[in-house]
C-alpha cells in the first residue's frame, strides 16, 4: 500500500508538473483531496459517512495531518498551499493525539503520534525531524508508552496490563539514528488463575548479540515491590 500510494503520488507530480518541497521525500496527494482540504489552515477534525476521517494538527509554521481510512493511516504535512504525503504509519489512529517535542536529544522538534490502546497502554510511533526540515516516519521504533527522558537521553518503555499478563519495563537508547535496548524488567503472569500464593516470578534481562538473555530472577513475596524501584520508580 506505500508503495502504491507512493507511485501514484510521484506520478502525480510528474503529469501535473508540481513544484516539490525542498523536502523531496514528500510526495503530492491526489487533486480530489487536496481540494477539500486546501482551505484548513488550524486544528480540526473532519468526519466522513464512509468512517475515514482527517485530523489536523499545527505545528510551528506549519500544519500536520493525519488521514485514516479503512485501509491505511497517512501522515500528511501542508506546505507550500497543497497536502503533501510524509508517509504511512504502521498503526490506526483512532483520533487520539500527538505531541511535539525533542524525541532524540538532537535539539530538533520531533512528533509523538499516540496510537492504539489496550489496558490502558498506548503505542507511540516517533517522527523525527532533521536538520533540513524533513520529518521521517520510525515505524522501527514504536513502542508501547513511548517516553523521552531528556536528562538521560533514553526512550522508555512499559506495559502494564491485567494480572493474567506480563508487566514490563524497558530502556533504550539512540545510535546512528535507530533505537537499541539497553535493559528491561518484567513481572510473569501467575502459573494458573488459581495461584493465591502470593509468590511471583521477576527477571531482568538484556540483549547478548541479538539475543534476550535473562541475567537476574527473583521469585518472591515481594517480586512486585522491587519491581515498583527496578530501572526507575513507579509501576509505568
Amino acid at each position: 500500500m506505500k508503495c502504491f500510494l507512493l507511485a501514484i503520488a510521484s506520478c502525480l507530480l510528474a503529469c501535473h508538473g508540481l513544484p516539490m518541497p525542498e523536502n523531496s521525500t514528500l510526495r503530492s496527494l491526489p487533486d480530489s483531496l487536496n481540494n477539500c482540504w486546501i482551505a484548513i489552515n488550524t486544528d480540526t477534525t473532519i468526519e466522513y459517512t464512509s468512517g475515514d476521517y482527517l485530523r489536523v494538527y499545527r505545528r510551528e509554521k506549519d500544519l500536520v495531518g493525519i488521514y485514516q481510512t479503512d485501509t491505511t493511516c497517512m501522515l500528511l504535512r501542508k506546505q507550500y498551499h497543497r497536502w503533501w504525503l510524509i508517509d504511512t504509519l504502521p498503526i490506526r489512529y483512532y483520533m487520539m493525539f500527538i505531541d511535539t517535542m525533542d524525541l532524540n536529544g538532537d535539539g530538533y522538534k520531533d512528533i509523538l503520534i499516540h496510537g492504539e490502546s489496550a489496558n490502558g497502554n498506548w503505542v507511540g510511533v516517533p517522527v523525527i525531524s532533521t536538520a533540513d526540515g524533513a520529518l521521517k516516519v520510525r515505524g522501527d521504533c514504536m513502542l508501547p508508552n513511548f517516553t523521552f527522558v531528556p536528562g538521560l537521553n533514553v526512550v522508555r518503555s512499559c506495559w502494564a496490563g491485567s494480572w493474567w499478563a506480563t508487566f514490563f519495563k524497558e530502556e533504550y537508547y539512540w545510535k546512528n539514528d535507530s533505537l537499541v535496548f539497553r535493559e528491561g524488567v518484567r513481572m510473569l503472569p501467575p502459573a494458573s488463575m488459581d495461584d493465591s500464593s502470593g509468590i511471583d516470578t521477576l527477571e531482568y534481562y538484556h540483549l547478548q548479540g541479538d539475543t534476550q538473555v535473562v541475567y537476574k530472577r527473583l521469585i518472591s513475596d515481594s517480586s512486585w515491590q522491587v519491581y515498583e524501584h527496578a530501572l526507575w520508580e513507579g509501576m509505568e
